[in-house]
C-alpha cells in the first residue's frame, strides 16, 4: 500500500475515532473507556504480533528502545489519552479534536531540542498554519 493511501486511511480512520469516544464518555467515566479502550487495543495487537511471527522480538528488545516504548505509552497513551477523554467529555468533540492537533508545534521544539533535527522554513510555515488554524476554532 502506499504512503498516500495509508495517510489518507490515518485520517479517516482518525477522524472517526472521536465520535465513538464521545458517544462511549456520554454514558462512562473517562478512565473506564480508557481502560476497555487500551485492553482490547492490547489483545488485537498482541494477537497480530503472535500471527505474524514477531512476538518474539519483544525479547530482543534493547534496553533503551524499551525505555522509549514505555515513555511513549506514558505521555501519549495514559496521560495523554485521559486528559484528552476527560476534555472530550466536557467540551464538543468538533472543538476538542481540532484544538488537539496543535501538538505539532511541541514535536517541532522537542526535536529541534532532543533530536538535533534541522528547522527548515517549511516546517516553520506548517506549524505556523497548523495552530493559526487551530487558533481560529478557539
Amino acid at each position: 500500500m502506499s504512503v498516500r493511501v495509508l495517510l489518507l486511511l490515518t485520517v479517516v480512520l482518525w477522524g472517526t475515532t472521536p465520535l465513538f469516544e464521545k458517544l462511549a464518555l456520554r454514558a462512562a467515566a473517562p478512565l473506564n473507556v480508557l481502560w476497555i479502550r487500551t485492553a482490547f487495543i492490547t489483545a488485537c495487537v498482541a494477537g497480530a504480533a503472535v500471527a505474524t511471527g514477531q512476538i518474539g522480538q519483544v525479547a530482543r528488545m534493547e534496553g533503551r528502545t524499551l525505555l522509549f516504548t514505555l515513555l511513549s505509552g506514558l505521555t501519549g497513551g495514559v496521560l495523554g489519552l485521559t486528559a484528552y477523554f476527560h476534555a472530550l467529555q466536557k467540551g464538543q468533540a468538533s472543538l476538542v479534536v481540532p484544538l488537539t492537533a496543535a501538538y505539532p508545534l511541541v514535536t517541532l521544539l522537542l526535536s529541534l531540542l532532543v533530536l538535533g533535527e534541522p528547522i527548515t522554513p517549511a516546517k516553520v510555515l506548517g506549524v505556523v498554519l497548523i495552530v493559526g488554524g487551530v487558533m481560529l476554532l478557539a
